[in-house]
């Protein structure tokens, strides 16, 4: 725990993907007592045009943290 997905535009290469993932897990470790071995990280790739409905069907604005000029 904890586990985070990440919803992106499709087109990302797996090297993008790990680097990505990689970076977050470390932010993670360094502001909290969390270690590697407990965090996972996937990805979900989504076409342009659903993007903003694939999100939003997976959250609830109380659960929502950080919000973007596409989700809001």
């Amino acid at each position: 725990m904890p586990h985070i997905k990440i919803t992106l535009y499709n087109g990302k290469s797996l090297e993008e993907k790990m680097r990505i993932g990689n970076e977050i897990a470390m932010s993670i470790e360094n502001s909290t007592t969390w270690t590697e071995g407990d965090i996972s990280i996937s990805f979900e790739e989504v076409e342009p045009t659903v993007f903003v409905e694939k999100v939003k069907e997976n959250i609830s604005n109380d659960l929502l943290v950080k919000t973007s000029k596409y989700i809001v």
